[in-house]
C-alpha cells in the first residue's frame, strides 16, 4: 500500500471543532446501515467485495481501508489517490429500502469526512450520492477540489443535470462530521457540516426517477479524460450510518456553531420534548468529558432552541471538539 497523509489538523484555527450529532436509536427509528470499517482488512483494495460493499475500479488501490490514517478514528475508508481504471469511479453498499412503503418517509445519512489535496498538480471532484433501488442518482453533494488554494468549494445536483453552488467551502485536510436529512414524501432534504446547514429544505430529485432509496454511495470523478492524468488527491469517509425515520420523528441536528458576542463558543441545537441532551468535549476525539457547567439538559416541555456557552479558559494552539449526545426518556 501506497504511503498516505491526510493532516486533519493541519489547518485548525482556534475557534475550530468538531460537532458530531450522536443519536441514540428510539422508537420510530431504524437502523438500515452502520460501519466503522474495523471489521475490513487494511490495505488497498480492502472496501468493495466486503460487508457486499460494490464498486468498479476494483484492483487499482483507488479504494480501500486505511489504519491510523486518522488515530482517533482507527480504520477509515478512502476513495482515490491512486490510478483507476475508469474517469468516475463508485463505492457504495446498498440498502434497497423503500421510505413510503415502509412508513418512514425521511432517512438521515451520518459520516465523518474529510478531502486531502493532490500533490502532483491535478485535481478532482469527490461526491456524496443518493441513489435509488433502481441505481439511478438521485441527488448528489459535489466537494470540487479545481484549485491551488485552501479550500474547495460545494455544490449540490438534483439527478436531472442540474448544479446548483452553494456558500459553503472545506478546508482540505480537515475532518469534517457530515450530515444530511431526506424527507421522500416531500421531495426534500438538508445536508450539514459539523451541525452548520449547508443548504436546508431544497427540492431532493429535479427528475422523474423512483423515489426509494437503493444506496448512499462515495465517489470521484477526475477532472480529465484520461485516467494516466488522476489527481492523487483522495476522501476519507467513517461511521457511515443509514437510518429510517418514521413519520412524526424529528430528526436531531445542530444548528449553528459561533462566536458569541462574550468572545465564547457558542453551539445552538433545538430540543425536543421527552429526550435529554448532554454536551460533550475533546481535544483529541478520543476522550470525552461531559463536565461543563450546565452542558446537561435533563429535559424540556415544549420545542425549543438551547444554547450553550463554553466559558472555559483555551489552552493556545490546543483545538477542543464538541459533539451533543440525545437520549429518548421514555
Amino acid at each position: 500500500m501506497r504511503h498516505r497523509r491526510f493532516y486533519f489538523s493541519r489547518f485548525v484555527a482556534p475557534l475550530a471543532f468538531l460537532a458530531a450529532s450522536i443519536v441514540t436509536l428510539r422508537a420510530g427509528e431504524i437502523e438500515l446501515f452502520y460501519t466503522d470499517f474495523e471489521h475490513h482488512p487494511n490495505g488497498d483494495d480492502m472496501l468493495v467485495g466486503i460487508d457486499n460493499w460494490i464498486g468498479n475500479s476494483v484492483g487499482t488501490g483507488s479504494h480501500g481501508i486505511d489504519d491510523g490514517l486518522i488515530p482517533a478514528l482507527g480504520k477509515v475508508a478512502f476513495i482515490g489517490f491512486s490510478q483507476p481504471s475508469a474517469t468516475f469511479v463508485s463505492v457504495m453498499r446498498r440498502v434497497d429500502f423503500n421510505p413510503l412503503a415502509n412508513a418512514a418517509p425521511k432517512v438521515r445519512f451520518e459520516c465523518f469526512l474529510g478531502i486531502e489535496d493532490s500533490t502532483n498538480g491535478m485535481r478532482d471532484s469527490f461526491f456524496i450520492t443518493v441513489r435509488n433501488i433502481a441505481g439511478q442518482a438521485l441527488a448528489n453533494l459535489r466537494f470540487i477540489n479545481s484549485n491551488a488554494s485552501q479550500t474547495l468549494s460545494v455544490a449540490r445536483l438534483n439527478g436531472a443535470g442540474q448544479q446548483f453552488p452553494t456558500t459553503t467551502t472545506l478546508f482540505r485536510g480537515q475532518l469534517y462530521f457530515f450530515s444530511a436529512i431526506i424527507d421522500f414524501a416531500g421531495n426534500r432534504w438538508s445536508t450539514y457540516l459539523d451541525g452548520i446547514p449547508i443548504f436546508t429544505d431544497e427540492v431532493f430529485h429535479g427528475g422523474a426517477r423512483s423515489l426509494d432509496l437503493g444506496s448512499v454511495a462515495a465517489e470521484w470523478q477526475l477532472g480529465t479524460q484520461l485516467t494516466a492524468n488522476y489527481g492523487n488527491n483522495f476522501m476519507i469517509f467513517d461511521e457511515w450510518t443509514i437510518t429510517a425515520i418514521e413519520a412524526g420523528t424529528v430528526p436531531f441536528v445542530i444548528d449553528r456553531i459561533e462566536r458569541a458576542p462574550s468572545g465564547m463558543r457558542k453551539i445552538t441545537w433545538i430540543a425536543e420534548p421527552r429526550f435529554s441532551y448532554q454536551l460533550e468535549y475533546s481535544n483529541n476525539l478520543v476522550l470525552w468529558k461531559n463536565d461543563l457547567p450546565g452542558s446537561f439538559v435533563p429535559g424540556v416541555s415544549v420545542r425549543t432552541e438551547l444554547t450553550f456557552e463554553d466559558t472555559s479558559v483555551f489552552e493556545e494552539g490546543i483545538p477542543r471538539y464538541y459533539r451533543v449526545r440525545r437520549v429518548f426518556q421514555p
